[in-house]
């Protein structure tokens, strides 16, 4: 699943970002965002989702906040 995300986002890049973002859910979203910063995915990915989280007004798990960057 978060390979597929990652894709879809980055083979579109800034212009297809929203519409990818658009059929995820909220779930969906905080998983994939927690995965990737175990992982240690590309910052800008890390960022997209992060960004899009802020936007839904999700907020970041805490065990994840020292984590994350601004």
């Amino acid at each position: 699943m978060l390979g597929t995300l990652y894709c879809i986002c980055f083979s579109n890049k800034i212009k297809g970002d929203q519409i990818a973002m658009q059929h995820i859910s909220n779930q969906v979203l905080v998983e994939a965002y927690k995965q990737a910063v175990e992982l240690d995915l590309e910052r800008d990915f890390i960022e997209l989702l992060r960004s899009e989280m802020k936007q839904r007004g999700l907020l970041i798990p805490p065990s994840f906040e020292l984590l994350s960057f601004s």
